[in-house]
């Protein structure tokens, strides 16, 4: 399990960002860039620091959760980690306050943690994770379904993130 998380208590969090290595991408046979992504919750990280995943598709379902929050859909929406039986429920909770709650699919499926952050900074950082993949991909010369997806997404989010000029 997250032992990171386990750690943490439930609460406010201050600090939070989807975290992207991306000297760590690699295109897999099937096309798909693959690399290390998780969650940072001030010192905490979930599924874990260093979580290997398919990163342009779980940023593509950050990036519209965020989207819709911002645009006043209340939620819940579910991420989910595809390399292992972690997700994250998103949801609004109040103006600009976001809940999170960090779930494990064991046995039972059960919230390890529940947060919550500052909506519009945490949706400016999944957006600027986003900007940052998709110009790896170009200099690398993907191009996938996934990665306009992401695209298309992170377009979206600017748009939704107030007082950002596009």
């Amino acid at each position: 399990d997250c032992l990171s998380c386990l750690q943490m208590s439930d609460g406010t969090v201050e600090d939070a960002a989807i975290e992207v290595a991306e000297a760590s991408l690699e295109l897999t046979a099937s096309g798909n860039p693959f690399g290390q992504i998780w969650l940072r919750l001030d010192d905490a990280s979930f599924p874990e620091e260093g979580w290997t995943d398919f990163v342009v598709v779980i940023l593509g379902r950050w990036a519209d959760a965020a989207a819709s929050l911002l645009l006043g859909e209340r939620g819940p929406f579910d991420i989910e980690f595809m390399e292992g039986p972690f997700s994250v429920r998103v949801r609004s909770i109040d103006a600009g306050l976001w809940e999170l709650a960090l779930i494990s699919h064991g046995r039972e499926t059960r919230p390890l943690r529940v947060l919550s952050l500052d909506g519009g900074v945490f949706a400016r950082r999944i957006l600027s994770a986003a900007n940052r993949i998709l110009r790896r991909c170009q200099v690398n010369g993907w191009n996938t379904v996934d990665i306009e997806r992401l695209s298309v997404r992170a377009s979206r989010l600017s748009a939704a993130i107030p007082g950002l000029v596009n």
